[in-house]
Order: C-alpha cells, then structure tokens, then sequence
C-alpha cells in the first residue's frame, strides 16, 4: 500500500503540466510589466527569441501560468485565439517618441495549444 501511495505521489505531479519555465525569463517581472511599459520586458528579449520553440507545443494553461494574463487577446474563426504581450511599451503607455513596438504573438489551436509563436514589429 506505501508503495502504491508513493508512486501516485511522483506520477499525478508529473501529469500536470504545471511548473513549465522558460530559461531566463523573470516571471514576475513579467507580469508585473504589463503592456511593456517599465521596459522590463524589453530587458528578457533575447532568453525570450531562445525560449520560442519551448513556448510552441505549451497549452493555453501553461502558457498563463508562465507569462500571465495576455495584454490583448483576439478571437479568430474555429475558435482559435491569439495572445499578444508587448515587449517594448504600447500605446497604452502613453509614452511618445518611440516609433514601433515590439510584441509577442501566440497563436493558440481549437484543442488551446500554441501553434505559432513569434516577436512581431508594429509601427505607430
């Protein structure tokens, strides 16, 4: 019975999903950075262009767990949806002179896992 009890104790954990982290990458200055405007995010560019291919494949869940609530999110056709996190301060910032802005696309399948991933440029 200890036994049993022991390995339901390594393999339910294991199953989740949860604790995905993508090296480099400030969780909570992430969040805390919410559409880019205390250039924290702007600092995690690089670890965040290595971490791509870890971000492609991870569920809509994981994905929040890791980066958080995203700063836009649109609906697409047969439910797909796409996440967008600024990495360079957006418009919301209110701040003026930078020309384009950085940010993060994600874009999620029906079944909610992320099938592209990929920092775009977007200009004023």
């Amino acid at each position: 019975m200890r036994l049993y009890t022991l390995l339901l104790l390594v393999i339910i954990p294991a199953c989740s999903g949860a604790g995905k982290e993508l090296p480099g990458l400030d969780e909570k200055a992430w969040k805390r950075d919410k559409n880019g405007c205390l250039n924290e995010r702007a600092e995690m560019i690089e670890p965040l262009r290595a971490a791509l291919g870890e971000i492609k494949g991870m569920s809509e869940n994981q994905l929040l767990q890791v980066l958080g609530q995203p700063d836009h999110n649109e609906l697409y056709t047969r439910n797909q949806k796409f996440y967008i996190y600024y990495l360079t301060p957006s418009l919301e910032c209110g701040t003026t002179g930078q020309e384009t802005q950085l940010f993060l696309e994600i874009r999620f399948s029906a079944t909610k896992m992320a099938r592209e991933v990929m920092i775009k440029e977007s200009g004023r």
